[in-house]
C-alpha cells in the first residue's frame, strides 16, 4: 500500500514538473541572480508586471513562496533557494540535452557501426574513412570485420549501420553506393620454382567472390580455399607451399619473400560498394552514405593502387591462357 502510494506521489510530481513553465523558471532564476523583480525584468526585457505574474503562478503551482519580498528587493526563501538551485541544474542539463540532440540531427555526433568485408579494407577504404572521421570528429566509428555474407545478414538484423562489401553481394532490401574496383594479385614465393600443379589458394572469406569474378577462367577450377588469415596465407606462399590469389588489401601486407604480380589473364578485379538498410534513422550514417556516393562518382581525391615490384607468373598457366 505504502509503495503504491509512493509511486503515485512520484508520478504526480513528475507530471507537475513537466507542466512547469520554463519561462517562469528562467524569470525566477533571474530574480535570484539580480536581487529583485525590477532588475530581473530589465535584464530579461519584460514588463515587471508580467514577470511578477509568471513567478506568482509558479509559486501557486508549487504551493510554496520562493521569495521574500521587501523594499530592498527579493531574496529566496529557504525552500526557494533549494528549489532554484536544483532548477538551475535541471535547465542546464536540458540545454545540454537539446544541444546534443541538435548535433546528432546534423550528424555531428553519434555512433555508426561499419562492417568491413574480409580482404577489402584497402587503401581506398581507409582513405574514405579517414576523410569521414576528419569531417565528423564527433562521430564514433565502430568497425566489425567479417565475411561479406555475414555482414549483410547483420545489416538486415540491425546489428550494423553499413558495410563495405563486394557489389555483387547486394541484397534487394539494401541500398548501395558503388565505390571502386579492388585489384586482384597473384602472390608467389620469391626464389622458389613452384611445380606446374602447385596449389593455388585464396582465403575462404573471399573464395565465393573470387570464383564469381574469375568466371570460366583457367584459374577457376584450380582455386582452392583456406580458412586462414591474410598473414597466414602469405606465410604459406613465402615458404613455397602454394601460390595465392589475393585482394588489394591483403597484397599490401605481403612480407619479404613474396612476389606480387597481375593475374595471367584479364580481369577488372572486384567491384566494391557501401551497403546500408534504407530508412535507417541515423544522421551519421546518412553522412557516410553521402560521402560514399561522392567517392563512387570520383569526386573525392584518393590514392592509387599499391606499387608492385617484380612481376610474377604462375607455373602451368601461360599468358596465352586468357579467357
Amino acid at each position: 500500500m505504502r509503495e503504491d502510494a509512493a509511486r503515485r506521489d512520484g508520478a504526480g510530481a513528475a507530471e507537475r514538473a513537466c507542466a512547469l513553465d520554463l519561462r517562469a523558471l528562467r524569470s525566477a532564476l533571474a530574480i535570484q541572480e539580480s536581487g529583485g523583480f525590477r532588475a530581473a525584468a530589465l535584464r530579461l526585457g519584460l514588463e515587471q508586471s508580467r514577470l511578477s505574474r509568471q513567478v506568482n503562478g509558479l509559486e501557486e503551482r508549487l504551493g510554496v513562496s520562493l521569495f521574500q519580498r521587501g523594499r530592498g528587493g527579493a531574496q529566496p526563501t529557504t525552500a526557494g533557494y533549494a528549489f532554484l538551485e536544483r532548477a538551475r541544474a535541471a535547465l542546464e542539463q536540458l540545454r545540454a540535452a537539446m544541444e546534443d540532440a541538435e548535433r546528432a540531427g546534423r550528424g555531428a555526433c553519434g555512433v555508426v557501426r561499419v562492417g568491413l568485408a574480409c580482404g577489402f579494407a584497402g587503401v581506398e577504404l581507409r582513405g574514405l574513412m579517414a576523410r569521414y572521421r576528419q569531417d565528423n570528429p564527433g562521430v564514433r566509428v565502430v568497425y566489425v570485420e567479417a565475411p561479406a555474407a555475414e555482414l549483410l545478414v547483420r545489416l538486415g538484423a540491425g546489428d550494423l549501420d553499413a558495410a563495405f562489401a563486394p557489389s555483387a553481394r547486394r541484397l534487394s532490401n539494401l541500398d548501395a553506393a558503388a565505390l571502386w574496383t579492388t585489384p586482384l594479385w597473384l602472390a608467389t614465393p620469391a626464389g622458389t620454382c613452384l611445380p606446374p600443379h602447385a596449389p593455388l589458394l585464396c582465403r575462404s572469406a573471399v573464395h565465393g567472390d573470387l570464383v564469381a569474378v574469375l568466371g570460366g577462367s583457367v584459374l577457376t577450377g584450380r582455386l582452392g580455399e583456406a580458412a586462414v588469415s591474410a598473414a597466414t596465407l602469405m606465410a604459406f606462399v613465402r615458404d613455397g607451399d602454394c601460390a595465392a590469389v589475393v585482394t588489394d588489401a591483403d597484397a599490401a601486407g605481403a612480407p619479404a619473400g613474396v612476389l606480387l604480380g597481375p593475374l595471367p589473364f584479364s580481369t577488372r578485379g572486384l567491384p566494391v560498394a557501401l551497403h546500408w538498410p534504407p530508412g535507417r534513422d541515423n544522421p551519421a550514417l546518412r553522412r557516410l552514405a553521402a560521402l560514399a556516393k561522392l567517392a563512387g562518382e570520383g569526386r573525392l581525391a584518393g590514392p592509387g593502387p599499391p606499387h608492385l615490384g617484380q612481376v610474377t607468373t604462375l607455373p602451368g598457366v601461360s599468358r596465352a591462357s586468357q579467357s
